[in-house]
Order: C-alpha cells, then sequence, then structure tokens
C-alpha cells in the first residue's frame, strides 16, 4: 500500500449512506477521492465498513468555518481523517438495545479507538458521550445512523485551530492592496 498506516484509509462509504442520511457524506467522499497512492491510484481501508456512523446535525457542520472561507477538513487530510473515524464504529448499535438503558450506558470503541457511550434515559430519549441524538435510523443494509445535535471530542477546537492556521498562512500570501492588485496609473 505505498507505506499508508492501514489506520489513516478511510473505508468504502456504505451503500445506505447517502447526503440525506449523514452529513459527513460530502467529507466522507471527499477523503475517499483523496486517498491516493503515488500513482494516483485509489487506496482504500481493508477493514470493515462501520456498522453505525454518527452525525453532527447538517447546521453543525455547515456552520464549522464562516462560508466561502477555506475549510480545515477539506485541506488537512490527517485532522479530515481523524475527525471521520470518530464517528464510525465497526459494531451495529440499535437504538433499541436493551444495554443502553443500563445505568453506565453501552461503551463502544470507534475506528479511532475513542470510547462512546450510548445511553437511553427512561423517557427514551438518547445519546452519545452527553450528546442528544436527535434522530436514529437502521438503514436499507443494516447500518445504523445517529445524528447528533453537537460535535463529538473536542472537534470544534480542533477545526478552529486548524481555521485559524489557514487564516494566517493565507493572510501571508496576501499582497497589501485592494482585492483586485494595485490601482492603475490613470491614462492621460
Amino acid at each position: 500500500m505505498g507505506g499508508v498506516a492501514e489506520e489513516a484509509l478511510l473505508p468504502a462509504i456504505p451503500s445506505s449512506i447517502t447526503l440525506q442520511s449523514s452529513s459527513l457524506f460530502n467529507l466522507w467522499t471527499h477523503a475517499l477521492r483523496s486517498q491516493q497512492d503515488e500513482n494516483e491510484q485509489p487506496l482504500r481501508g481493508e477493514r470493515q465498513a462501520p456498522g453505525t456512523v454518527l452525525s453532527p446535525s447538517e447546521h453543525i457542520m455547515v456552520n464549522l468555518v464562516p462560508m466561502d472561507a477555506p475549510h480545515p477538513l477539506y485541506g488537512d487530510k490527517e485532522l479530515r481523517t481523524s475527525f471521520l473515524q470518530d464517528y464510525m464504529i465497526p459494531e451495529t448499535v440499535h437504538p433499541d438495545d436493551p444495554n443502553l438503558s443500563q445505568p453506565d450506558g453501552f461503551t463502544v470503541t470507534n475506528f479511532n479507538g475513542n470510547q462512546l457511550t450510548f445511553r437511553k434515559d427512561g423517557e427514551g430519549r438518547l445519546s452519545v458521550n452527553g450528546a442528544k441524538v436527535t434522530e436514529a435510523n437502521t438503514l436499507s443494509d443494516g447500518v445504523v445512523s445517529y445524528t447528533l445535535d453537537t460535535l463529538l471530542f473536542d472537534h470544534q477546537a480542533q477545526v478552529e485551530r486548524a481555521f485559524q492556521k489557514l487564516l494566517e498562512a493565507e493572510s501571508r500570501n496576501q499582497p497589501l492592496s485592494g482585492p483586485f492588485g494595485e490601482p492603475m496609473e490613470p491614462e492621460v
């Protein structure tokens, strides 16, 4: 595989995951297009496709950085891969699993090796690591998709730091003039 660590490769997108079922679809698609060897051939991870996919709400994803600004998740492969793998779980976690109602919830490990605890309260409300689940669906191929009301771990801060670095890099590359360059000399 040209020296690329297996953990750094994302699995193929399950056929049931679409833009309608996951706010991560476009980012995941971009990541797979970017996974290439030195001959520009696509690389795919050997690990199984996730049985469970968590997705921050579309509103959260769209507002991670200002519109029309450079987006670090599309430019920084390491950040993008880590971000996506935090929302992928190898096994299927069904929303009606009785283990979710246990006092300690039901803990699984995501593709990055981080712990995720699913809980269901007495009124049937689901959460993952304290993030409220706003929607849970079992898709046509058995993959379970959960939509969350927030980001997990410290992704907001990670993306913000990467965004600030992008802005600093861009400001160093910009000429000290207006958006269209130096003003032209008037013709006489």
